[in-house]
């Protein structure tokens, strides 16, 4: 009994023994084995939280001062530049000057000088009924009002003309299809703006209305509206960037030119209107 115990502890050395000598091997060859790198991962953050400063990095390359700069050559053309545009603002606004100087000697001679056209009623037609500009350039009628601009978008459209000039608004008053001054405006403002697409480069110029005056203003009861309507035409304009012409000061100066009916104006007339449009834009700083 006692020889079967001392051999059972001789085996149990033997086996912790031969464990031992197991794991030191291979703790030995894993050492020994290891693939480079590996473990080191581990290490890192001991390293940061010990406060070992890191490799610094690469500097990065500074802005290129050579590529933002101006040369020479660069300022000296951005110089060029600037004088060839005060140059030619210069040169317009003489242009302008001499224009409107030509308005108020000759307004004729000014029309004939641009690339225009005037559409609008029995009114509008006296400035070629007259001789004074070229019928061809003259898109009016008796009796018109504002919708029968388009009756002429072909003509409008083969002319391309660059100001158009636009007077309606006393028969317009009398048909009843328009209640108020606003309705009447935005009307305009919507047959104005289909025009427009025939040409869009054009600048429109709303004329206020010319109002009937003695019998002709007693008469029609709604013609008393005249300046109701002709202050939602100018809002109208301010809102949708066309020119409005006030002929207010106009019609009050030269009254007595106006023909016995009232409603129509003679011919001694037009010249006063005709620069009235060349000149008011200039006044109202629209030109």
């Amino acid at each position: 009994m006692n020889e079967t115990r001392k051999d059972h502890r001789l085996w149990k050395v033997f086996l912790t023994i031969f464990f031992y000598i197991l794991a030191a091997a291979a703790g030995f060859i894993f050492t020994v084995y290891m693939p480079a790198g590996q473990g080191e991962s581990v290490q890192a953050p001991a390293k940061e939280e010990a406060g070992e400063e890191k490799e610094p990095e690469e500097a990065q390359s500074g802005p290129d001062e050579e590529g933002e700069a101006q040369t020479e050559e660069e300022k000296k053309e951005a110089a060029e530049q600037e004088a060839q545009k005060k140059a030619e603002e210069a040169a317009r606004e003489i242009r302008r000057e001499d224009f409107l100087a030509l308005a108020e000697e000759d307004p004729w001679a000014a029309f004939s000088s641009l690339n225009y056209c005037m559409l609008g009623d029995s009114r509008i037609s006296g400035f070629s009924i007259y001789g004074f500009l070229d019928q061809t350039r003259v898109f009016a009628e008796d009796g018109a009002i504002i919708t029968m601009m388009r009756d002429y978008y072909e003509s409008f459209e083969k002319l391309a003309p660059e100001h158009v000039f636009i007077s309606f608004g006393i028969n317009d008053m009398i048909t009843g299809f328009w209640n108020t001054p606003e309705e009447y405006a935005d009307k305009v403002c919507r047959e104005v703006l289909a025009l427009k697409e025939y040409d869009p480069e054009a600048v429109y110029y709303i004329n206020s209305i010319l109002p009937a005056i003695g019998p002709a203003l007693r008469e029609k009861e709604i013609w008393q509206q005249v300046p109701a309507f002709n202050e939602a035409l100018q809002k109208m304009c301010e809102e949708n960037g066309f020119v409005y012409i006030d002929n207010t000061e106009l019609v009050e100066a030269q009254e007595s030119l106006y023909a016995r009916d009232g409603i129509h104006v003679g011919p001694d007339f037009y010249i006063h209107w005709a620069r009235n449009m060349l000149l008011s834009p200039s006044r109202s700083g629209d030109a």
